[in-house]
């Protein structure tokens, strides 16, 4: 799977010409019988996008210029043997991207001047997703999970093998260093931990570290510009050496202790959560925490007027919003005024709900996407500002 990012998320937001098309729906991977059941849903979509589209006065050649690209997807059998658990679709006249998502998502179609990114926001913000760095003597993976899913990642410019370093099984080469089992459970079929002095033990160290500072390097590059946590899997002698090359700001502190290899996603997801849900359990009562501190003063607000031109102008600096509520309206850059659009998606119009939490993100402010329940005061968004 593609990783998407923060980028992505700004070119959805910036620079696009409406009418955009936003198209959500679940996916299932390589059951034949599911296949084709995503693809005639997919096809009943992009036909309701048209009759939308067409709906706004938009000649048959133009909504169709705009949902060709999506097109190919219908007949490519490759592409649905490797689906995810949400396709996601965004076209408009001069921008066409799909990805395919660990997500959990109901079926949505929109079509206005912007394209709707809320759903997605889910990967990158601070309520659940976080990556798992599985490092073994034969391989390394990157897995993007949230919550209730997970998924591997495609790694790009990531030196990956360390076999070319470790030339001989762990229990020979430490065994004259020390050798003990972890404190920690294993994950996989052992662990270990060495001790001691010895030229070769130091020159393999410097060889691991040098490796390490390599995969460090191609982790940023894929990172750059997240705050997702990032868990380390890996057998415990090596967590220390990783720490010490580490740049990536977000690593958390507690790691998975074991061998991952032949460790299913599944099992590492799993193992992920349980060192990441207490750290996002903190922010989230922190964020709370903050926002009952500061409400009824000008540092926070549940008024959506107030909030979509603060996160507009970067002014938001935390950020609650129901994931499956809508508001739509219009905002006004120039003079920062907010109107509703009662009659929902109408020419102009866009989920303001949605424009706030993706201006919240690209402009470096927290997100948290949680069910209509959690937001204070029982408002269908909540901020607290930067000043």
């Amino acid at each position: 799977m593609a990783l998407l990012t923060r980028t992505d998320i700004k070119s959805l937001v910036e620079n696009v010409e409406g009418p955009c098309v936003s198209i959500y729906m679940p996916a299932h991977p390589v059951a034949e019988i599911e296949k084709k059941q995503d693809q005639i849903r997919l096809r009943n979509l992009l036909r309701d996008a048209r009759d939308r589209l067409l709906a706004l006065g938009l000649k048959s050649r133009e909504a169709d210029l705009i949902l060709q690209p999506a097109g190919p997807l219908l007949t490519d059998d490759d592409f649905w043997r490797h689906q995810r658990e949400c396709l996601a679709i965004f076209a408009s006249r001069n921008s066409y991207r799909h990805y395919r998502l660990p997500l959990s998502v109901n079926e949505l179609l929109t079509v206005s001047d912007r394209f709707h990114v809320r759903p997605l926001l889910t990967l990158l913000t601070g309520d659940g997703s976080f990556y798992v760095l599985a490092i073994s003597q034969k391989d390394l993976r990157l897995l993007l999970c949230t919550r209730y899913t997970a998924c591997e990642i495609d790694l790009e410019d990531v030196p990956k093998a360390v076999v070319h370093l470790m030339e001989y099984d762990e229990r020979e080469r430490y065994k004259f260093v020390g050798y003990h089992p972890a404190a920690a459970p294993a994950v996989g079929r052992w662990a270990a931990a060495f001790h001691g002095q010895t030229m070769g033990m130091e020159h393999t160290k410097k060889e691991v570290l040098e490796h390490f500072q390599r995969v460090d390097r191609g982790i940023n590059k894929m990172l750059a510009g997240e705050r997702t946590p990032l868990v380390l899997a890996a057998v415990d002698y090596l967590h220390p050496i990783y720490r010490e090359a580490n740049t990536y700001p977000h690593l958390l502190e507690q790691g998975i202790q074991g061998n991952p290899e032949g460790v299913s996603c599944g099992e590492l997801h799993r193992l992920g959560w349980a060192v990441a849900e207490p750290y996002f359990a903190r922010k989230y009562r922190e964020a709370v925490s903050r926002y009952e501190k500061t409400r009824g003063s000008a540092r926070a607000s549940g008024e959506i007027k107030d909030i979509v031109a603060a996160a507009y102008y970067g002014r938001v600096y935390s950020l609650f919003v129901a994931l499956s509520q809508q508001c739509w309206g219009a905002f006004n850059p120039d003079t920062g005024e907010v109107k509703f659009s009662p009659d929902g998606q109408q020419p102009g119009a866009a989920d303001l709900l949605d424009f706030a939490a993706a201006h919240t993100l690209i402009n470096d402010g927290d997100v948290y996407v949680v069910k209509p329940e959690d937001v204070p005061e029982n408002k269908v968004m909540a901020a607290v500002f930067r000043y």
